[in-house]
Order: structure tokens, then sequence, then C-alpha cells
């Protein structure tokens, strides 16, 4: 910007002031300008007699400045063609930007789209925790429950193998006592018929009526009680 205002200057002072004697003619022979269009000269300007006897100066002035905006006008075409190719770069850059902006878009949909899905899966994973938790309770009653309910069964079972061991040992002492009465039912029959056979070998006494339907008695439930008997017991 500002060798454009430079050259835009110079421009303006070549149009108008053409010569070094008429800028002196119009009494402005010790301003900046005129020491401008005088540099070669060692003096701050001329008499006013001799202020148009250089004729050379205008030209030499006019030679430089065209150089110089020459040079300014180069300088111009290459700042310009820096400030397009910045503008390519700057309209590439903010291309780029708006397509990150849409891809960055996109991704911040994606992201609030998964995090409502993780949301989801939070919300569903509390109720099936919440789930779990519940049938574990209802694991721990029924298991509380069964055992229970076997160490009763175990106390039963014992208390019915206590009885059965108490009935067993009462069967085998009826048992015993069964063999006992048994054998001397056995005991007592065989001595009667020894005594019978003793009794049929001397010579009987005469008895009453009485008697003798007794002892016939007597000798009948003797031959029938112990088979009788024992299996009453049994």
């Amino acid at each position: 910007m500002r060798i454009t205002v430079t050259a835009t200057l110079a421009l303006a002072t070549l149009l108008l002031i053409p010569d070094a004697s008429t800028h002196c003619a119009a009494g402005n022979c010790g301003g900046p300008l005129a020491r401008l269009l005088h540099r070669p000269s060692k003096s701050a300007c001329a008499p006013v007699s001799r202020c148009g006897t250089s004729m050379d100066q205008p030209s030499q002035l006019n030679i430089m400045l065209t150089t110089e905006l020459v040079a300014l006008r180069e300088q111009l075409e290459e700042m310009k063609a820096a400030a397009a190719e910045k503008d390519q770069a700057l309209e590439a850059s903010e291309a780029l930007v708006t397509e990150l902006q849409g891809t960055l878009s996109e991704q911040e949909t994606k992201l609030a789209e998964q995090a409502e899905q993780l949301a989801e899966q939070t919300k569903r994973a509390d109720e099936l925790t919440k789930e779990l938790a519940k049938v574990r309770e209802e694991a721990a009653k029924a298991k509380k429950v069964a055992e229970q309910n076997a160490a009763e069964s175990q106390q039963q079972i014992a208390q019915a193998q206590k009885e059965n061991a108490n009935l067993k040992k009462r069967v085998q002492t009826a048992n015993g006592e069964l063999k006992a009465a048994q054998e001397a039912l056995a005991k007592e029959k065989q001595e009667r018929e020894e005594e019978r056979r003793q009794n049929q070998g001397a010579a009987p006494e005469p008895q009453p009526a009485a008697v003798k339907e007794e002892n016939a008695a007597d000798d009948t439930a003797a031959d029938a009680t112990p088979e009788g008997g024992e299996a009453t017991e049994e």
C-alpha cells in the first residue's frame, strides 16, 4: 500500500510540474520539491535570474521518476499476483474450512447419535443389573428355603432311623421273648409227653370223670398252644 501511494505521488509530480523553471517562476524555489528537482546542485536554490538556466534537470528527474514508476509498477504487478495467489489460497483455505466444518458437523451428529445409543445401552444395562440382582435375591431365598427343608428332612430321617432302630430292638426283644416262650412250651410239652408215657406204662388208678376230662383238656391245650401262639405273635 505504501509503494502504491508513493507511485501515485510521483506520477502526480510529473503531471503537475513539467520542469524546474516553471516551478521556480512560481516562487517555490526554496521548497522541498525544488530541492528534489535540484538534487545534483550543492546549493539550496539558484537565484531567480539563473533559475531557468539548467534545462537538463527536469529530463533527468523525469527519467528517474519514470524508472522508479516502472519499478513500482512491476512491484505492484508482483504484489497483485501475490495477492491473487493469496486470494486463491484463501479461497482454498475457506473451502477446506467449509469442508472441515461439514465433516465436523457430521461427526458431531454421529457423536450425538452414539451418545444417545450409549445412554440407551447404559439404561438397559442398569435394568438388566437390577433384574439380575432381583434374580440373585430370589435364588438366595430359594436356596435358604431348600437348605431349611433339607435340614428338616435330615432331622426327620434321623428321627425315623432312630425310631426304626428302637423298633428293631423291640422286635428283637420280642423275638427273643417269643423264642424263650416257645422253648419253654416245647420243654413243658416234652415233659408232659414223658410223663404221659410213664403214666401209660404203669397201671392207672381209676379217676373220676371230671378229673379225666380236665386232663384231656389240658393235653389238648398243650398240643395246640405252641403253634397257635407262634403264629399269633408273628
